[in-house]
């Protein structure tokens, strides 16, 4: 993946003035932009940086069998499972021979994950659309306004108490913004490329997740 382009494409984006024509909660892409995120699954190549250091990197399958149920195997190589984590429902359980590499995951009443105590601002049903490069069904309902100039889509929405700026091209990227205590704001965002699914994922200033598509998946 050409990482300095979707980060460039990004940037780009943010500079770029929008006139929202709020109220406007229909256009033309809507049915294909917003999908399901159950009964899905895929396998990646995955790479985890931290505080801008590499972590580790390796290939992951999951599976998602219904909103609340996810399961993923990772892999370093050679065939073994280092790390098998099944999220269902608000229990993450957590095996394999490197699972104390893992920071705390848990999931919150409202079934926010999160790493460490801290909220990520994504939920556990939307966790296999972003995986895959595609923006849940349950966000449709809750357009601002929407953008154009030229090709370019900017749909703003407020969804769960976050606020979700969505920016659609050739590549489809994602900013959400959330309060974790009064006074204090977080930010996740996510780009992923059109054609090839390949993702970046910034949870805030701390974890950089980068994949692309390793098998088939739905």
């Amino acid at each position: 993946m050409n990482v300095i382009r979707v980060t460039l494409f990004l940037a780009l984006l943010g500079c770029t003035p929008s006139f929202f024509k709020r109220g406007v909660t229909d256009f033309a892409e809507r049915d294909a932009v917003f999908t399901g995120c159950s009964e899905r699954d895929g396998g990646l190549l995955l790479r985890v940086y931290r505080s801008g250091g590499y972590l580790g990197g390796g290939e992951v399958e999951w599976r998602a069998d219904h909103d609340k149920h996810i399961a993923t195997q990772y892999s370093s190589g050679f065939g073994i499972t280092d790390i098998d984590l099944v999220i269902d429902d608000a229990k993450v359980t957590i095996e394999g021979r490197l699972k104390k590499s893992l920071p705390e995951l848990s999931i919150s009443k409202k079934s926010f994950l999160k790493i460490s105590g801290h909220s990520t601002g994504l939920k556990v049903e939307e966790l296999p659309c972003l995986l895959t490069g595609r923006l849940p069904q349950a966000w449709a309902g809750h357009i601002r306004g929407v953008a154009r100039q030229g090709e370019n889509r900017e749909i703003d929405l407020e969804h769960d108490g976050r606020e979700i700026m969505v920016q659609l091209n050739e590549n489809t990227c994602t900013t959400i913004r959330f309060s974790e205590w009064i006074l204090f704001s977080r930010e996740v965002r996510w780009c992923c490329e059109s054609h090839n699914k390949s993702c970046v994922l910034e949870l805030g200033d701390s974890y950089r997740l980068e994949w692309s598509p390793s098998v088939g998946g739905n």
